[in-house]
């Protein structure tokens, strides 16, 4: 085949390829555990993203996962949750379409590739994230925007 007639080939895919891509186009939108407190779920909704990138997830070579800043953490306090994880659950709870995925490493959490070297850790490690898919994460529904006069109503 002639160079030329097999780069045209080439090209056309290409091309072809991204015209069907732009039918289905997505957003996805990076949230670091450190700017997700001011993130509300009014402002993601607002953003039209389908998915949220959350930063950063942390393991351990016995599987544990964990997030940033308490990012996945609901705590057992019935008083106060870290707003870093009610943001992002209150999102996802009120637009069920959206999409979310989990950044691994970051500035600090490059170290946990280490565990990765041997096949015990690895096993451990995949249970964790297939745990971590699993586990379900409470919603907690803050009260936002309301009046003195429901807020005098709610006290009564």
């Amino acid at each position: 085949m002639k160079k030329l007639t097999l780069s045209l080939i080439i090209s056309a895919s290409l091309f072809a390829a991204s015209s069907h891509a732009a039918d289905n186009q997505r957003t996805i939108s990076y949230l670091t555990s450190w700017g997700a407190a001011n993130m509300t779920p009014e402002l993601i909704k607002k953003s039209e993203v389908d998915t949220l990138l959350l930063a950063f997830g942390s393991w351990d070579a016995q599987g544990n996962i964990s997030g940033s800043d308490n990012m996945f953490n609901s705590g057992s306090d019935t008083y106060w949750k870290p707003m870093e994880y009610l943001n992002w659950t209150q999102a996802k709870f009120d637009n069920p379409n959206l999409k979310l995925m989990l950044a691994f490493g970051g500035e600090k959490g490059e170290g946990l590739w280490a565990d990765l070297h041997n096949e015990n850790s690895r096993e451990k490690i995949a249970q964790g994230l297939v745990k971590l898919l699993k586990k379900d994460f409470p919603v907690y529904k803050k009260m936002v925007n309301i009046s003195r006069l429901e807020q005098s109503a709610w006290m009564v």
